[in-house]
């Protein structure tokens, strides 16, 4: 794993090295995710959709059932307005 010494401006501002730009394809104005690990943070480019596509099939079942809750909730509520 390789390290890299950033400074933060007085804006809190850090400049990513050009090595990693290029390594993980990160061009002006892309969004990174920015993760509390617990003893530091971690900056990952965010998966693309078609990276992400899929990625709900392990959990259909869940998923389901959760917007089925929330389609009851929605129209209870609407009842009572």
């Amino acid at each position: 794993m390789e390290e890299y010494v950033v400074s933060v401006t007085n804006r809190y501002m850090i400049t990513i090295p050009a090595r990693l730009r290029r390594k993980y394809g990160i061009e002006k104005g892309a969004k990174l995710l920015i993760r509390d690990v617990g003893n530091g943070i971690l900056i990952v480019p965010p998966k693309s959709f078609e990276e992400m596509f899929g990625i709900d099939k392990n959990h259909k079942e869940v998923l389901l059932e959760a917007i089925k809750e929330l389609d009851r909730e929605h129209r209870e509520e609407a009842t009572h307005d």
